[in-house]
C-alpha cells in the first residue's frame, strides 16, 4: 500500500457486538477481577467512570520500533468518507496496542470513543494516514458475539 509516512500503525482486531468486556468506563473490581495481574489491568486501562456499556471496539497496533503520532489518522467504514472520524493528539509507541471504542460517542479523553459503531454483520474497516493514503483494512465478516475478528501484525 502506499504510505505517507514511514511508520504506520496497524488495525489489529475488531470486536462488533461485546457484551462482557472490556467495558468502556467501568469500575474497578479487584475481588472478582478474572485476570492474574487485576492492579496491572486496571492501571492500563486508566481511570474509571462507571457507564456499564460493552461498546464495539477497534484495537490498532504499532508493530514498528518507533513511536507513530496518530493526529489526523481517520477511522471509516465507508471507503468514500476515509476521515469519517480522525484522531487528535495520540501517539502509539512502538510494540503498544490502542483500544478505540466505536460506540458512537464521539470524545477522546481517558478513553477513545469514534462517532460511530461497527456492523455486527460485516464491513469493512479502514485506518487511513494524514494523506490520503490507507495505512491498512479489515473486511470483517459476521462476528459472534464476544469475538474478535483480525489479524496479528508482525514488525516491519
Amino acid at each position: 500500500m502506499p504510505s505517507d509516512r514511514s511508520a504506520q500503525p496497524l488495525l489489529n482486531e475488531i470486536v462488533s457486538s461485546n457484551i462482557s468486556g472490556p467495558p468502556d468506563e467501568y469500575e474497578e473490581d479487584l475481588q472478582n477481577c478474572s485476570v492474574p495481574d487485576c492492579e496491572g489491568y486496571y492501571e492500563d486501562l486508566g481511570r474509571s467512570n462507571l457507564d456499564g456499556e460493552y461498546p464495539d471496539w477497534i484495537e490498532l497496533h504499532d508493530p514498528t520500533d518507533v513511536e507513530v503520532d496518530l493526529f489526523g489518522y481517520g477511522l471509516s467504514d465507508d471507503p468514500d468518507t476515509p476521515f469519517n472520524w480522525t484522531f487528535l493528539a495520540t501517539v502509539l509507541e512502538p510494540g503498544d496496542y490502542l483500544m478505540v471504542f466505536a460506540f458512537g460517542k464521539d470524545k477522546q479523553e481517558t478513553f477513545i470513543h469514534t462517532n460511530s459503531k461497527i456492523s455486527r454483520g460485516g464491513e469493512q474497516i479502514m485506518l487511513t494516514t494524514p494523506g490520503g493514503n490507507v495505512a491498512d483494512s479489515i473486511e470483517t465478516c459476521d462476528i459472534p458475539v464476544d469475538f474478535s475478528f483480525g489479524h496479528k501484525s508482525e514488525a516491519s
